[in-house]
């Protein structure tokens, strides 16, 4: 009889081992896919606070009275080709926000005799890793 105890011992913690090893592979499991999360998310909060800034700055350019520039050229809103050079603003005071390069585009423009209307696209890129981006498309009226 006390051998047969002995081995239903062995079974019972054996199984307990194997269930909690089971919950701390889970354990671990959950905070690194958090922790991933929680990166990602903070990397993202980055960019779009980049690309805010650029939307600032092109504001800026647009209240104050600065044609924007397109190469040497006015700009011309762009037509089929989204971020192409011919929209691209590049008359901006800085084209970096600390490891990100932000770009801007005139999208379309429309002008009345009370205001003007700019829609704007701007991207903020990292330097580094070109997967971490952010873009921001607005709408100005300038009266």
């Amino acid at each position: 009889m006390k051998n047969n105890e002995r081995g239903i011992s062995l079974i019972v913690v054996l199984i307990i081992g194997v269930v909690s090893l089971i919950f701390i592979a889970a354990v671990f499991y959950m905070l690194n896919s958090a922790t991933s999360s929680t990166g990602s998310e903070k990397r993202y909060y980055t960019a779009l606070e980049a690309a805010r800034g650029g939307a600032y700055m092109v504001m800026d350019e647009i209240i104050h009275g600065a044609p924007l520039k397109c190469g040497s050229s006015s700009c011309s809103p762009c037509n089929s080709n989204i971020e192409s050079d011919s929209c691209k603003i590049t008359n901006l005071p800085k084209s970096q926000l600390g490891d990100y390069d932000i770009s801007a585009y005139l999208l379309y423009k429309s002008s009345t005799p009370t205001y003007d209307l700019y829609t704007i696209r701007v991207i903020s890129q990292h330097k580094d890793n070109p997967k971490e981006k952010a873009i921001i498309d607005f709408v100005y009226k300038v009266e």
